[in-house]
């Protein structure tokens, strides 16, 4: 799946450019990261093995979306 956020700055410059991050999962098994993402394009892939509908129904994925490239010193 992909998420995507928007930012209405000129995407040509570092204040529109964004960035994307998992913040949290839930619930965390069978293993913590399940899921990573890529940062610049927010397509989410699993990592770990064990994704079972039987066992666990439904994921929450907690995404982080920054402009300035993801850099906080900004």
């Amino acid at each position: 799946m992909t998420v995507t956020a928007v930012d209405k700055d000129d995407p040509k410059t570092a204040n529109g450019m964004l960035r994307y991050k998992i913040l949290s999962q839930n619930p965390q098994s069978p293993s913590t990261n399940m899921f990573t993402i890529n940062n610049k394009t927010g397509d989410i892939i699993t990592v770990a093995a064990g994704l079972d509908r039987e066992k666990v129904t439904q994921y929450t994925l907690i995404i982080q979306a920054t402009d300035m490239e993801g850099n906080p010193t900004y």
